[in-house]
C-alpha cells in the first residue's frame, strides 16, 4: 500500500473510533457498566467501562474494508479478523455480565491456539517463532503460552487513564516502521495503522480525567492483536524488535507477577503493585505517568530499528533504559512534583 493509502485509513480510523466512542459512552451509561473505585483501584470516582468496543468495531470494520480494497479478498488475515471480532464480542459481554476466570482463560487459550494452527505453527516447515531453536510442536506450545501471557499482561496493565493508548500507539507505530524498513511482516502494517488511529480516537475520551475506560472488551483484544503483530515479526526473524517495542509493559507486568508469586499472594487478584501504580501512589498524576510511558515507547522505536542491524546492542540499550525507567516510577530517585491532571 502507498503511504497516502495508509494515511487515509489512519485518519478514517481515528474519526470513526472517536465518533463511536462518544456514541457508546451514552449506550454504556444506559447499561450501567460502571467501574467503581476500590482500595486496589487508581481512580477516585465511578467511571464507565467498555469503551474499547468502539476501538474494536473500528479496527475489525476498517481492516476488513482495507483487505478487500487492496487484495480483493481477506487472505489469511480474515481468520485473525474473525478471531478478533469473536474475542471482542465475548469480552464485551464479560464487561456487562461478568465471567469466571476459568472461562476467560479458556476463551483466550482456544482462540489463540486456533489462530496459531491456522498460521501453520507447530508443523514441519511451518511458522517458527523461535527460529528453529525449538522442535516445531514445542515452538507452538511456547508461542501459545507467550501470546496468552501477553493478552493478560495487557489486561493487567490497563489501570490508569491513557496508559493503554500510550502503549498501543507507540507499539503500533513501531510495528509499521520495522515492517517498512525490514521489508517483511507487511501483513501487519494495515492493522497497526488502523489500531494507532483507533486508539488515538479513543484517547480523546480516555485521557485524564477519563470519561470511559477500555474495559476487558478493549484490553483483552488489544493484547490479542498486538501479540499477533509481534509474533509475526518474530516469525520473520525480527524477534528482538518484537521484544523491544512492548518492553515496558512486558517488564512491569512480568516483574510484578514474579514479586507477587514469591510473596505468596493471589497474583490474579486486582492490586496496586505495578510500577506505574507506585508512581501514582507517590503523587504523580495519571496524565504525567501515561505521557512519560508514551515518550519511553517512542524512544524504543529507533532501538527496534537499530536491532535490524545490531540486535544485541539494541536489546542491551533498551533493557538499560527500561530498568532506569522502572526505578524512576518506583520513586527510588525521590518523589517528584506531579504535572497534568
Amino acid at each position: 500500500m502507498a503511504i497516502s493509502q495508509y494515511l487515509f485509513f489512519f485518519a478514517v480510523s481515528l474519526a470513526v473510533s472517536a465518533t463511536l466512542s462518544g456514541i457508546f459512552i451514552k449506550i454504556l451509561g444506559r447499561l450501567g457498566t460502571l467501574d467503581h473505585p476500590g482500595e486496589r483501584s487508581s481512580h477516585a470516582k465511578p467511571t464507565l467501562r467498555g469503551g474499547g468496543v468502539a476501538v474494536m468495531i473500528t479496527v475489525v470494520l476498517m481492516w476488513s474494508i482495507g483487505e478487500l480494497m487492496v487484495f480483493d479478498s481477506m487472505h489469511a488475515n480474515g481468520v485473525v479478523i474473525g478471531a478478533l471480532a469473536i474475542i471482542s464480542a465475548i469480552f464485551f459481554v464479560e464487561d456487562y455480565k461478568g465471567m469466571s476466570i476459568v472461562i476467560r482463560l479458556g476463551v483466550q487459550l482456544a482462540i489463540t491456539l486456533f489462530v496459531l494452527l491456522v498460521m501453520g505453527a507447530g508443523s514441519d516447515g511451518g511458522l517458527l517463532v523461535f527460529q528453529g531453536l525449538l522442535p516445531p510442536m514445542f515452538d507452538l506450545f511456547v508461542s501459545w503460552l507467550v501470546w496468552v501471557w501477553f493478552i493478560n499482561l495487557f489486561n493487567f496493565m490497563d489501570g490508569i487513564d491513557g496508559i493503554s493508548a500510550a502503549q498501543s500507539v507507540t507499539v503500533a507505530i513501531g510495528v509499521v516502521a520495522v515492517a517498512a524498513v525490514s521489508g517483511v511482516s507487511q501483513e501487519t502494517q494495515l492493522p497497526a495503522v488502523l489500531l494507532a488511529g483507533a486508539m488515538i480516537g479513543f484517547a480523546y475520551w480516555n485521557l485524564p480525567p477519563a470519561k470511559v475506560f477500555l474495559g476487558d472488551v478493549g484490553s483483552v483484544p488489544l493484547g490479542f492483536i498486538i501479540g499477533w503483530m509481534l509474533l509475526n515479526l518474530a516469525v520473520d526473524g525480527l524477534w528482538v524488535a518484537a521484544l523491544i517495542l512492548p518492553l515496558y509493559y512486558l517488564s512491569d507486568a512480568t516483574i510484578t507477577l514474579i514479586k507477587r508469586i514469591l510473596r505468596g499472594e493471589r497474583f490474579w487478584r486486582a492490586h496496586r503493585d505495578h510500577f506505574y501504580q507506585m508512581a501514582v501512589i507517590n503523587g504523580r498524576s495519571h496524565g504525567s505517568v501515561s505521557l512519560i510511558i508514551f515518550i519511553i515507547g517512542l524512544t524504543l522505536i529507533p532501538l527496534a530499528l537499530l536491532s535490524l542491524e545490531y540486535p544485541w546492542m539494541a536489546l542491551l540499550v533498551a533493557s538499560l533504559e527500561i530498568i532506569i525507567f522502572l526505578i524512576f516510577l518506583s520513586g527510588k530517585f525521590g518523589k517528584k512534583p506531579s504535572f497534568g491532571k
